[in-house]
């Protein structure tokens, strides 16, 4: 027993050879295989992480010494720095480097600000929350889009493309190439949680900052417009990712994720040994190759180790369990190891990295980096506030209307908005004799649109029996499109017309008027004159959009 004691007692002085303790961050050399280094971090709940990309994208790659100088500009004081997921080192760079055959591409998933710019799956997860924790486990990296608040969705990759015709792809600034595309590929350009433009047959698509591609290949596409879920230019879009965890106990801390970053092997869950979980691994992976390697660990108490050695899965895994570290990743190994604490490199890159991971202490825990959200298109404006509540006690908002104030209305939307209208203005008697009367069937005109599905389609059919709206042609309706204010215009002028409407003031000369479309100067110049809608800072903005708490207020100024 003495001698089984000794010689724990000896591993234990081998393991931390020396140990060094600055401001409560012990760090040391570690004698398992042929050497390495450590960096205990107590999570003070001060202390974050971020990461650091080549030249700003998940596919090209820097000296470590820059990623260095990088992380020399962030918010607080960097404790330690280490390499990220693994990535293509081997490409030819005396060519012309292109996305994603002939570039430093990164594998895994990297999540910045609580979104992913590279990854989505499944995979074992390094990541740090909003409130200062470190957290380690198996994790499901769910990133969808969600059009109009309503239809969302599913993204396969970010910063990857798919050949799959069904596939859906996310590219961000971060890819840093133009990407090449298959024959009938739409690219989708966000900006601002919003669609700006769709571009049809596209051959190639390079994401410019500020702005997000989501790119749909031939067969993607026409399942959008068969099950009515394409985006329409003007429509909310809002990108989010979802991390799902293992042990789904520890979901309300992998909702405050912000940085995060992983790839396999995955090595301890729970104090357990999973590495045989992760699949078969290529033969410098195996449990028990000799090789450099990075890891991370946590304790149960919270506490995050950083290390680096030269040894196999198994020692690795060995000395965590002893030291009583719970979870724990690999990170990318060989000649991309490298650790570098307070300052000082233990171990040193032996070649250029697109990613460095950087444990921060921010000082307080107000300063710790959050998630970026979307942008809030639901709260109204402070001036539409009053008209939105008169709307709701006037009985002028349909039941189950989604009313994002600051999103832009749909077409079909805005007919839900003008028949709630005339229910509430008009005696049910007189509704009902004016749709008796109108001379087209509900039948009939049900007929006269092939795209109008469920959404609002009641709505729809009786605001077209009264001639309050049309169709785009051929058929269709438009539902999902967002109505520009020349449309919005033209059903409003045609419904004061059907309710006899005075007009209340002269025309106006709107300097943007050779801007109208040539249906449009007639019903725009009513709807002024009727009091309805003005005009903007620059004119009457014709082809600009028109948000939910906009309709609403023209809908409660023109209440009798």
């Amino acid at each position: 027993m003495l001698r089984r004691i000794l010689s724990l007692a000896i591993a234990f002085i081998m393991l931390f050879a020396v140990t060094v303790s600055v401001c409560g961050t012990n760090s040391g050399s570690l004698s398992i295989g042929k050497g390495g280094n450590f960096v205990e971090i107590p999570m003070t709940g001060t202390i974050g992480a971020e990461i650091t990309l080549g030249s700003g994208s998940v596919n090209k790659d820097m000296a470590a010494a820059e990623h260095m100088t990088a992380a020399s500009k962030l918010k607080g004081k960097v404790i330690a720095s280490v390499n990220g997921a693994l990535f293509n080192a081997y490409y030819d760079a005396k060519t012309i480097l292109s996305f994603p055959s002939n570039c430093a591409r990164t594998y895994g998933v990297i999540i910045q600000n609580g979104q992913s710019v590279k990854g989505a799956g499944t995979a074992p997860l390094l990541a740090f929350t909003s409130d200062g924790k470190a957290l380690i486990d198996r994790v499901k990296v769910n990133v969808s889009m969600t059009l109009r608040r309503k239809d969302t969705v599913g993204i396969w990759g970010v910063n990857d493309y798919y050949t799959d015709a069904a596939s859906v792809v996310l590219i961000t600034p971060e890819c840093g190439y133009s990407v090449a595309l298959q024959t009938g590929a739409v690219v989708v350009h966000i900006k601002n949680a919003a669609v700006v433009s769709v571009e049809e047959n596209a051959a190639s698509a390079f994401c410019a900052a500020g702005e997000k591609l989501v790119i749909y290949n031939s067969g993607a596409w026409a399942n959008s417009l068969k099950y009515s879920i394409q985006p329409k230019i003007g429509n909310s879009a809002e990108i989010t990712t979802t991390l799902t965890p293992d042990r789904t106990e520890n979901q309300a801390d992998w909702n405050k994720v912000v940085t995060a970053v992983g790839v396999n092997p995955w090595l301890l869950q729970g104090g357990k040994d999973v590495f045989d979980q992760n699949g078969t691994m290529e033969a410098k992976m195996a449990k028990d190759y000799t090789a450099q390697r990075t890891f991370a660990a946590v304790k149960a108490d919270g506490t995050l180790l950083i290390g680096e050695t030269s040894g196999t899965f198994a020692s690795i895994i060995a000395y965590l369990q002893s030291q009583g570290y719970v979870d724990a990743i690999a990170l990318d190994g060989g000649a991309s190891s490298m650790l570098n604490a307070g300052g000082t490199y233990k171990q040193s890159a032996g070649r250029k990295l697109t990613n460095v991971l950087h444990i921060v202490d921010y000082g307080s825990a107000s300063a710790l980096p959050k998630q970026t959200a979307n942008p809030d298109i639901v709260t109204p404006d402070n001036w539409a506030v009053g008209f939105i509540d008169t709307a709701y006690s006037q009985g002028l908002v349909p039941s189950g209307f989604d009313l994002a104030a600051k999103q832009n209305i749909t077409r079909a939307e805005f007919c839900q908005l003008c028949y709630k209208y005339l229910e509430t203005v008009l005696d049910p008697a007189d509704l009902t004799r004016r749709l008796n009367s109108c001379g087209i069937s509900y039948r009939d005109a049900e007929a006269s649109f092939t795209d109008i599905g469920n959404d609002c389609h009641n709505a729809i059919v009786q605001a077209y029996r009264l001639n309050i709206v049309s169709g785009k042609g051929g058929g269709k309706f438009d539902s999902f499109a967002s109505i520009t204010r020349e449309e919005a215009a033209t059903m409003l002028s045609k419904l004061g017309d059907m309710l006899g409407f005075e007009y209340v003031r002269e025309s106006t000369e709107f300097p943007d008027a050779a801007e109208f479309s040539s249906y449009a100067p007639g019903f725009i110049d009513k709807t002024y004159r009727y009091g309805m809608m003005d005009g903007t800072n620059t004119g009457f903005n014709s082809k600009g959009y028109f948000t939910k708490e906009q309709a609403i207020t023209v809908f409660v100024k023109i209440l009798p």
